[in-house]
């Protein structure tokens, strides 16, 4: 097993007052940590409101996804551990046609613990 903390800054391109994409009014950031199990798939719902733009085709909404794993002891089996190819901080635009007709929207965390550790984060 292993736990994964995280964390999602929306917007994370722009300053505060000036980011777009928010959870709520003055929150645009979210933490978190999983629990991950052996070839079980966690996903981690995160709603947020995007404030919609035409400066978005030039300068697109850009989330930012840190995150750190830890592998836990599990008695004899071998405590699993990253690939050191793994990025652990990711960006993840938002497309501009998405932006200019809905207003909120859902990202999907999903991390999946197996022989290769993969973490993603659909746009």
């Amino acid at each position: 097993s292993a736990q994964v903390n995280f964390t999602l800054t929306l917007d994370a391109n722009r300053k505060i007052p000036n980011n777009r994409a928010r959870i709520s009014k003055n929150l645009r950031e979210k933490t978190g940590s999983l629990s991950l199990r052996l070839n079980k798939e966690i996903c981690y719902n995160v709603d947020f409101i995007i404030d919609a733009c035409p400066e978005d085709a030039l300068n697109p909404i850009k989330n930012e996804l840190r995150f750190t794993f830890e592998g836990l002891p599990s008695g004899t089996k071998p405590r699993p551990s990253l690939s050191p190819q793994v990025q652990t901080t990711t960006f993840h635009s938002v497309s501009n046609l998405y932006t200019r007709f809905i207003q909120t929207a859902r990202s999907l965390l999903c991390f999946n613990l197996s022989t290769t550790f993969m973490g993603s984060f659909p746009g």
